[in-house]
């Protein structure tokens, strides 16, 4: 099988923090971060759970895959 020619192709990769807001997570890590990021880290867990089975809204970058 010949290798697929990507030569003309502009590739975007884009993280899911840029998709999605991710804001209230983020405050919860960088609450602590500084202090104690092992407690910080397993607070944005926590978070993380409580809150999967929730809508996330748009992101920043969101517009830029919309379509």
């Amino acid at each position: 099988m010949p290798a697929l020619d990507l030569s003309d192709t502009v590739i975007v990769g884009i993280t899911s923090t840029a998709l999605f807001d991710w804001s209230k997570a983020d405050a919860v890590l960088r609450k602590n971060y500084d202090t104690n990021p092992d407690k910080a880290i397993d607070e944005y867990r926590k978070c993380m759970e409580e809150h999967e089975q929730e809508c996330l809204e748009p992101g920043t970058g969101f517009p830029l895959v919309k379509h």
